[in-house]
């Protein structure tokens, strides 16, 4: 995920902070993704690369900086919200395609 389709997760009606985790069956350890933090919020213990929620901001320039893509997007949301979100979905394609069906006649 490029630091510009972060920025439009955060904005998603789901997101209330931007969160990042890191993928631990990806990551090699090569700290680029330490090195580019400039909150400090990433750092390499065990062999792995970890986040530190706390000093995270969200920024994602991380996230462009693993060659590995082991750094993703998580999006903490309870099943309530999930499910909303998903009927509203739902209803926003129905309307789009009854537009488009509209639009060819």
């Amino acid at each position: 995920m490029t630091t510009l389709e972060s920025a439009l997760v955060r904005k998603s009606p789901l997101v209330k902070r931007a969160m990042f985790k890191i993928r631990k069956d990806l990551c090699l350890a090569c700290g680029r993704c330490a090195m580019t933090c400039f909150r400090g919020a990433i750092s390499l213990e065990f062999g792995q690369a970890e986040i530190d929620q706390s000093r995270c901001n969200g920024c994602g320039i991380c996230v462009d900086a693993c060659a590995q893509g082991a750094i993703v997007n998580y999006v903490p949301v309870s099943k309530e919200e999930l499910t909303q979100t998903v009927s509203d979905m739902k209803l926003r394609t129905e309307e789009i395609l009854r537009k488009i069906e509209a639009l060819r006649k």
